[in-house]
């Protein structure tokens, strides 16, 4: 009990219960250390954590729902107290961590707000048959398999030889199951209610938060439904998904003009769902290499999609508890996965790709990590034959993902030459001859064009800086530059 004296003479008045603190809460950069604690307080709805900020200023009180300290002085008072209990209790890691060794330890289910690792059934004879009828389910329609072991492949990806941060994003029509899949593929990690947690939700997100969200995620999966709720146009939508790929990684200035370090990077799988491809002309290589579209439905039919969602919700986290439980993420068993994923890019890409590398290089490695978190469900559902279907749909998607991706990849200097071109073809009459822009001549023309965007002096097309900028914009270009460099560096300029 916490009292308050307002002098020395005062009577002594109780102001409340300190809350016991269960855990210290650290966030470690990669490389292990320190940049910030939390504490983890118990409540009559189980442990809770609350920032540091938090505590000062006494909010804390709100996430216990208790009162809270108005006063200086008790605010003070709590804080102290929170301070000194707070080193004494043991540290609870609140990112995944990688050991010295190369193993993963993935955080506590009450060390982080995210919902890895939570449970709710607890007969685990029930929850690993009913993962397996999932999985059977899974098996009856083309990529679904590959689909759900993409997901569980997540906290492997960076150790993984040359498999970058990527994103898989499932297409098709309304009403075909696409968010419902999200949420079974999130069940493997934790729980996937968008209330309670942040595995699971939708895009509705300023360009800051996600990024964030997904560093503090770190090494784990994560899903977010309808890209369209983002408000976002494609080229907008395709800089935050740039910015994901690359680590979602920022800097920004804090107090005093000083860098404020992020905890780290994000590497792992992010998932999403559209009604339309997110492909279009023009994608850069860093994008077009990492944004992998697979198509629906998922399942065989409404009641086979209705029946893996309602046993996912019963049995959400369990395959990850097992997964961490039976070590497979620790240095030996990442080893072996290692291994694994090295034979499977062997048996998916053909040995001129694999001495060629690029873009189908990269796509083959992708894949072949999808099918490494498919053995290892196999071994946890004791249903074995879940490897061999995952490369057989890998097999069967890899050179349509290739052929996208292929397709809509263009060089800075190829994107530039096709909106130049778009905008000549779009209109012909705005581009004239040079011989016609003198007064004379131009006050001598009949029909006079709209707007003039460039003309043609002998044989050679002239763009104006006005109308570079307007198709720079349009086409969701930041820079004209790199595109120009390039084209000169060709001879085309």
């Amino acid at each position: 009990m916490l009292l308050h004296q307002a002098s020395k003479d005062a009577p002594t008045l109780p102001v409340g219960a300190v809350p016991l603190v269960l855990g210290r809460i650290t966030y470690r950069m990669s490389d292990r250390k320190h940049t910030k604690i939390a504490y983890q307080l118990h409540s009559e709805e189980g442990p809770r954590i609350v920032s540091a900020e938090e505590v000062l200023d006494g909010t804390w009180a709100d996430r216990l729902g208790l009162r809270r300290p108005t006063t200086p002085d008790e605010r003070h008072a709590y804080a102290r107290i929170f301070g000194e209990d707070v080193m004494e209790a043991g540290e609870v890691p609140a990112l995944p961590v990688k050991d010295s060794d190369g193993g993963l330890v993935l955080p506590d289910a009450d060390a982080q707000e995210y919902g890895y690792l939570r449970v709710r059934e607890v007969d685990q004879e029930a929850a690993r048959k009913g993962w397996a009828r999932i999985m059977a389910l899974a098996t009856q329609a083309p990529r679904t398999t590959l689909v759900m072991s993409a997901m569980f492949s997540g906290p492997l990806i960076s150790s993984l030889h040359g498999v970058p941060a990527h994103i898989l994003n499932l297409t098709g029509g309304g009403q075909i199951g696409k968010s419902s899949v999200q949420q079974v593929m999130c069940a493997l990690m934790g729980d996937p209610s968008p209330d309670t947690g942040e595995l699971f939700g939708s895009m509705n997100s300023t360009g800051l938060a996600l990024p964030e969200v997904l560093i503090q995620a770190r090494y784990l999966p994560m899903c977010r439904e309808e890209t369209s709720s983002s408000a976002l146009s494609l080229p907008e939508l395709e800089k935050l998904f740039q910015r994901i790929v690359a680590g979602a990684k920022r800097g920004r200035l804090g107090k005093g003009n000083t860098v404020v370090k992020s905890v780290g990077t994000w590497h792992s799988i992010f998932i999403t769902s559209s009604n339309e491809s997110l492909h279009r002309q023009g994608q850069v290589e860093s994008l077009a290499s990492r944004l992998l579209q697979l198509n629906g439905p998922f399942f065989t039919a409404a009641s086979a999609t209705a029946e893996a969602f309602d046993l996912a919700q019963r049995f959400h986290g369990w395959p990850l508890v097992w997964a961490r439980d039976a070590e497979f993420f620790s240095a030996e068993r990442v080893t072996t996965w290692r291994t694994l994923h090295t034979e499977i890019v062997d048996r998916l890409a053909t040995e001129e790709t694999r001495e060629s590398g690029g873009i189908p290089l990269t796509l083959a490695r992708i894949l072949s990590a999808w099918c490494v978190g498919a053995y290892m469900l196999g071994e946890l559902l004791a249903m074995p034959e879940l490897g061999a279907m995952a490369e057989e749909d890998a097999r069967r998607e890899l050179p349509r993902i290739l052929g996208e991706a292929i397709e809509h990849h263009l060089t800075p200097g190829q994107i530039l030459w096709e909106k130049v071109a778009g905008a000549i073809v779009q209109e012909p009459a705005a581009w004239v001859q040079s011989t016609v822009l003198n007064p004379q001549a131009w006050g001598a023309m009949e029909v006079k064009p709209r707007r003039v965007l460039g003309y043609v002096h002998q044989g050679q097309v002239y763009v104006y800086v006005a109308t570079m900028a307007e198709l720079v914009k349009a086409g969701g270009i930041d820079s004209p530059v790199p595109g120009l460099q390039e084209l000169k560096r060709r001879g085309v300029l």
